[in-house]
């Protein structure tokens, strides 16, 4: 019996310390009291809340930024680890493209970051090897050497320019030595008439390519997920040939990728007063009040080793604001309580993408074996291939402690998934990080088996790592590391449509998730669809006064 009162006793005492409920009726919606009042409330801490938050940064108006997890920053995570800690490890988005990405360009420069050359760029020639079908090969000889996959004539004298070959084939469209542009490619047309953008990647190159030419194309792409199943063929051919990715060097921000969202904040905070953000708040329900404002209830969240609970036992916070940015993942997005979310316009974009799960593990050793010519005959500097690991890349050297770095499994899709089970089995490694960045005994072992195939060593002779940290971009609030477009969908009509879910509403979205072909996958994406939400719908909070327009005349 006593036990019976005191459970009771608890339950009372958790209802009432949580006690505030999301309101259901219109009436009690209007009735609601704020803890707080916006004129804007952003959430999401990430590339596009930020850069939202940073523009509005002069407006003047009340404005909030709120994030889920004690970090800012989203897919963009710079680490160090104990034995190198002068050595950036970038767990996210680790690079961008001068001339294409310009957003972001454009930002590092006003921020004052230092931008410097991303050695290994996606994988140098002379320094770049594949590990395809069980055989190491270089660079070279995947443009134009034997390869494993028994391809026609006409696609062995197109090896090397093998997506340029099926583009032109299957549309009749020649980029020669140049790019296409994102409206030429939403034009094209197959054979039968059909729209390019309608078909999957299967589909498409089942036009025009052998079964091994199209597994060739398939592998040499390395991330499966964005090439398989209902991939929008549009999206392939725009990463291989499009102007996105047609720019003049692949950099990366000296201080970090992560430094970029961290300091768009620090401005944002400094600006002004009335400008604040506010960590480790759940956004769980939006509600609409009859004078067009909003109630947002947060739930607070604790964030330890990297593991974000939300604390369902402590009470709601009503913040009120007129006017909303959801800076958040669609994974994010789809289980917000806000109704619009789950009405027909936002499920018919939800059903436009697919969530691609993504990793990096991280390992240090006090030698580069990879590069170590009296230790194996398939140096590299990056590995691609069709194994669990995916890519490896070397990270550099510490000037600390002297060890060498590498990003032993750069992966996507099943992979990731796989990694992830391995992750949460067997004890962490010697030197792994804690919590959700832990490297386990398992996942450790993996990684090093599939490395040690495609360097043709034993797997004993490989040292122990001393260090190590993993990613899994597959939890809350971001589901994914990036999206893939499905076939069928005008990218253009969907981002539209997801920019503003419910056309009398004022709440918005940003964020890469809903950005354009496989910009999707970079910092640039996220920049843009913030920077065409708030041309559009802020542009009186994005003005600069008149007297910070003056000090810019004279310091450019």
């Amino acid at each position: 019996m006593a036990v019976r009162f005191l459970a009771l006793g608890l339950l009372i005492f958790v209802t009432s310390c949580s006690g505030r409920r999301v309101c259901e009726s219109q009436q009690s919606c209007d009735d609601e009291q704020c803890d707080e009042t916006l004129n804007i409330a952003i959430v999401g801490a990430g590339p596009s809340g930020a850069y939202s938050a940073y523009k509005m940064r002069h407006s003047g108006k009340d404005v909030g930024l709120f994030e889920y997890c004690n970090r800012v920053g989203g897919r963009l995570y710079t680490y160090q680890l104990p034995n190198t800690p002068d050595v950036n490890l970038e767990l996210g988005g680790m690079r961008y493209i001068t001339g294409a990405h310009n957003i972001l360009q454009e930002v590092t420069k006003e921020l004052g970051l230092k931008s410097v050359l991303f050695t290994e760029g996606f994988g140098r020639p002379g320094r770049t090897r594949y590990f395809l079908r069980g055989q190491s090969l270089t660079h070279e000889e995947v443009q134009s050497g034997d390869v494993p996959y028994n391809l026609t004539t006409i696609e062995k004298l197109n090896q090397g320019r093998i997506y340029e070959y099926y583009l032109k084939e299957l549309t009749g469209f020649d980029i020669g030595n140049g790019s296409i542009s994102r409206e030429q490619l939403l034009k094209l047309r197959v054979s039968d008439g059909r729209l390019l953008y309608q078909l999957t990647f299967d589909e498409a190159l089942d036009l025009v390519a052998s079964p091994e030419g199209k597994e060739f194309a398939r592998d040499v792409h390395v991330f499966h997920t964005e090439v398989t199943s209902d991939a929008n063929a549009v999206s392939v051919f725009d990463d291989h040939l499009g102007e996105d990715g047609a720019g003049d060097a692949i950099l990366t921000v000296e201080e970090g990728m992560q430094k970029v969202p961290k300091e768009l904040i620090k401005e944002f905070k400094k600006t002004s007063a009335s400008n604040q953000v506010q960590l480790n708040k759940y956004l769980q329900a939006i509600r609409s009040k009859s004078d067009h404002s909003f109630v947002l209830y947060f739930r607070p969240t604790s964030t330890v080793d990297g593991k974000t609970t939300i604390l369902d036992y402590r009470p709601l916070q009503r913040v009120c604001a007129r006017q909303v940015i959801l800076a958040l993942p669609v994974f994010a997005l789809r289980r917000l309580d806000w109704p619009p979310l789950h009405e027909g316009r936002a499920e018919t974009a939800y059903a436009a993408v697919r969530n691609m799960a993504a990793s990096k593990v991280f390992m240090t050793f006090d030698q580069a074996w990879w590069l170590d010519r009296n230790f194996t005959d398939n140096t590299a500097f990056v590995t691609k291939g069709d194994t669990p690991f995916s890519q490896m890349y070397d990270w550099k050297k510490s000037n600390v402690s002297g060890d060498y770095i590498l990003i032993a499994s750069y992966a996507d899709g099943n992979n990731t998934l796989y990694q992830k089970v391995l992750r949460d089995q067997g004890e962490s490694i010697n030197g792994s990080e804690p919590g959700a960045n832990r490297v386990s005994e398992p996942l450790k072992n993996n990684i090093l088996d599939h490395l040690s195939e495609a360097y043709g060593v034993d797997r004993s002779t490989i040292p122990e790592p001393k260090t190590a940290v993993s990613q899994f971009w597959t939890d809350y609030p971001f589901g994914c590391g990036w999206i893939t477009w499905r076939a069928g969908y005008h990218f253009d009509d969907v981002m539209s449509t997801m920019r503003r879910p419910s056309l009398k509403d004022e709440v918005y979205v940003v964020g890469a998730d809903y950005s354009w072909g496989l910009m999707s996958s970079w910092t640039e994406g996220a920049l843009e669809t913030a920077d065409a939400v708030l041309k559009d719908y802020f542009k009186g909070e994005c003005a600069k006064p008149p007297s910070v327009d003056h000090l810019d005349s004279h310091m450019a």
